[in-house]
C-alpha cells in the first residue's frame, strides 16, 4: 500500500513538473485563433478573430470582434471583445471580464487600465488597487505612478497623493528603479519617492540599463553609473548600449568597440558594425562585410554582402545571392551553398537548396530533409512547418508531433514560472 501511494505521489509530481514546463502556441483553424500546448491539446478555445503577434498583426475582420494578444504577461493573455479589454488565463478561464476601454500588460502583478474616462491600476483579479485619476498613467513602480498632465510629468502614489507635481518634461519609463526626465532644460534621474538620484545636468540622457546610462554633453556622448560618475568620458559621437560588456561607438562616420570602462577594444575603423556575440562581431569595410574577434583580428575576409551574428558557434554569410556557413574560427562548415538560410536555433538551421526547406546541424549535415513548403526556427524543441498548405509542428528529427491541420500557427513559447 505504501509503495502504491509513493508511486502515485511520484506520478503526480511528474505531471506537475511537466505542466509547469509545458510550452504553448497560437494556432488558427479557418477563421479563429486559440492556444494549444506541446501535446497538441487545446488549452484556450479557438474563438478569437485576431492575434497580435510579436512580428505581425493577423487582422481578419469579423462581426464578433474577439481579439487575443500574443505575448502573455504574469501568465495572463489580454483579450478584447467588442472593443473592451479583459484577460484570460491558460486554463481557458476568464480571469478578468472584458470591461476596460484600454488596458496594458501586467507587470509584477499589476496593470494600467482606462475606464470611465479615468486611469487606474488593477491586480491580477481585476480589483482596483489605486485611485482612478483623470491624468494618463505612463508607468508605475511599486506604489508610485508616473503621470502626464498637459505634456508634463509628475509622480503620485496609489492613493492619489501627489509626490511631485507635473513639472517635468520628456520622462522615460521607470528603469533600474528611476525615471529619466527633463527639468529646466537639463536631464536627470528621479526616484519614485520624488528625490533626485542624479540632479538634472545633462543636455540629453537615456534610461539606465544594468546600472549604466548613456548621456550627452553638448554633442558628444559618454556613460555614467548611478552615482553620476563617468564610466566613459564624453568623447564619442554615438554610443550604443553595452551587449556582453561591450559598447559600439562611433567617431565621425566610423564605428569601433570599447568596454564598459571606455577602453578601446577595436579602433573605429569600420563603416558599420554589429554587436559582439559569442566573442565575434560582423563589421563592414567599404561595401563588404567580414568577421573579427575581440582583438580586432580578422576571422572572415571582407568579401561578403552580408555577415550575420554568431549563433551556436556558427555564422551565416551571403555572397552573390548564395548563402554559406562558417564556424566562428573562420572555417567553412560544409561545401554546400543555399538559396535561403537562417541562423542556428537550438542546434539546427533552416536551409533551402532548391524549392523546399530542410535543416542542417552544426556539423553542416542535412539532418532533416528538404521537404517542407515553409518552415521556421525551432523554439522549445518544436518548429512550425507547412506541407500541402497546412501547418503543424515537427521535432528535431523532422517528424510531425502535431500533424498539419492549421491554416496558420505561431512559435511555441513558455510562461513565467
Amino acid at each position: 500500500m505504501k509503495k502504491l501511494i509513493l508511486l502515485l505521489i511520484v506520478y503526480l509530481l511528474v505531471i506537475s513538473v511537466n505542466a509547469q514546463n509545458d510550452s504553448y502556441a497560437f494556432v488558427r483553424n479557418y477563421d479563429r485563433w486559440g492556444v494549444i500546448n506541446s501535446s497538441g491539446e487545446i488549452v484556450i478555445d479557438a474563438i478569437y478573430d485576431i492575434v497580435y503577434s510579436p512580428a505581425v498583426t493577423y487582422a481578419p475582420y469579423y462581426s464578433d470582434s474577439k481579439n487575443i494578444i500574443f505575448e502573455p504577461s504574469d501568465n495572463l493573455f489580454k483579450i478584447s471583445i467588442h472593443e473592451k479589454f479583459g484577460y484570460v488565463n491558460i486554463h481557458n478561464e476568464t480571469q478578468i471580464p472584458c470591461q476596460f476601454k484600454v488596458s496594458y500588460d501586467f507587470k509584477n502583478g499589476h496593470a494600467i487600465i482606462y475606464t470611465k474616462a479615468k486611469y487606474g491600476i488593477i491586480d491580477i483579479n481585476g480589483e482596483l488597487v489605486s485611485e482612478l485619476v483623470k491624468y494618463p498613467i505612463i508607468d508605475f513602480l511599486e506604489d508610485k505612478l508616473l503621470i502626464r498632465k498637459d505634456h508634463k510629468f509628475g509622480i503620485m502614489d496609489f492613493d492619489g497623493k501627489v509626490i511631485t507635481p507635473p513639472i517635468y518634461r520628456d520622462a522615460d519609463y521607470f528603469s533600474d528603479g528611476v525615471t529619466c526626465l527633463k527639468y529646466k532644460g537639463k536631464y536627470g534621474y528621479l526616484f519614485p519617492s520624488g528625490h533626485w538620484m542624479i540632479e538634472p545636468k545633462f543636455k540629453q540622457a537615456y534610461s539606465f540599463i544594468n546600472g549604466i546610462a548613456i548621456v550627452k554633453e553638448g554633442i558628444i556622448c559618454g556613460t555614467i553609473n548611478k552615482k553620476g560618475e563617468y564610466l566613459i568620458e564624453p568623447k564619442w559621437d554615438q554610443i550604443e548600449p553595452a551587449e556582453n560588456g561591450i559598447h559600439r561607438v562611433r567617431s565621425g562616420y566610423m564605428w569601433g568597440f570599447v568596454d564598459i570602462k571606455g577602453t578601446i577594444i577595436v579602433k573605429p575603423d569600420y563603416y558599420e558594425t554589429r554587436d559582439f556575440s559569442e566573442g565575434v562581431a560582423a563589421v563592414r569595410k567599404g561595401e563588404f562585410w567580414g568577421l573579427i574577434d575581440e582583438n580586432g583580428v580578422s576571422i572572415i575576409d571582407f568579401i561578403y554582402e552580408y555577415v550575420g551574428d554568431c549563433n551556436d558557434g556558427i555564422v551565416r554569410v551571403k555572397e552573390k545571392n548564395k548563402w554559406y556557413y562558417f564556424s566562428k574560427d573562420g572555417k567553412r562548415l560544409n561545401d554546400k551553398h543555399y538559396i535561403n538560410a537562417n541562423d542556428f536555433h537550438e542546434g539546427l538551421a533552416r536551409v533551402k537548396s532548391l524549392k523546399l526547406y530542410g535543416y542542417i546541424n552544426n556539423k553542416g549535415d542535412l539532418v532533416i530533409d528538404e521537404k517542407f513548403e515553409n518552415a521556421y526556427d525551432f523554439h522549445n524543441g518544436l518548429c512550425r512547418a507547412r506541407v500541402d498548405q497546412l501547418w503543424g509542428y515537427i521535432d528535431n528529427t523532422g517528424q510531425y508531433v502535431i500533424i498539419p491541420k492549421y491554416n496558420n500557427v505561431e512559435d511555441f513559447f513558455t510562461l513565467d514560472e
